[in-house]
């Protein structure tokens, strides 16, 4: 997020926020999304599998994360409208 011009700030160990200022006055939005793992064994046989045993990412976080994140690039490229 970094390289894409956003200043990250730390809410936690694991947990980071963006803040992003329009052109102009208006509302505050909020997104969020959360990636966690769960005490699960991932047992598929593919790239991006688990590494950790015992705990995988297997209930649609990673793709909650990658949609916060479009979320943010999009609000960023619409902020300055």
């Amino acid at each position: 997020m970094q390289k894409a011009g956003f200043e990250v700030h730390e809410a936690t160990e694991t947990g980071t926020w963006v803040e992003i200022h329009g052109a102009h006055p208006g509302p505050t939005v909020a997104y969020r999304a959360d990636l966690d793992a769960l005490p699960i064994t991932d047992e598929k046989k593919t790239p991006y599998a688990s590494q950790c045993s015992g705990n995988g990412h297997l209930c649609g976080h990673d793709a909650h994360t990658t949609i916060a994140m479009a979320v943010a690039l999009l609000s960023q490229r619409f902020a300055d409208r």
